[in-house]
């Protein structure tokens, strides 16, 4: 171990036991934990994001008028009113051709 130089960030180390105590180590150690967190982080934001789109586009108020005559209210985004058509999560477009 008196052979390590200063710094002792040495990629080209190929003994594993020098490479266990060395600072380069450690450092891809801390590098690895922030990339996990980064990634844990990214991972819940993009899942909340989901849910409240999702949550978005449930009736949030049905009123039943008759028996055949129904008016779902959504939340509205922008200022928290209701609307009677929300923004659809999907759209497919059939197109016939004859």
């Amino acid at each position: 171990m008196s052979q390590i130089g200063k710094g002792w960030f040495d990629l080209n180390e190929t003994n594993y036991e020098t490479y266990e105590f060395s600072k380069l180590k450690n450092l891809l150690t801390i590098i690895k934990y922030h990339m996990q967190d980064s990634i844990l982080i990214l991972s819940k934001n993009s899942l909340n994001k989901l849910i409240d789109s999702i949550n978005l586009r449930n009736a949030t108020n049905t009123i039943c008028y008759s028996t055949i005559e129904v008016e779902n209210l959504y939340k509205s985004i922008e200022n928290n009113l209701y609307t009677k058509n929300p923004i659809p999560l999907f759209v497919i477009e059939i197109v016939i051709d004859t």
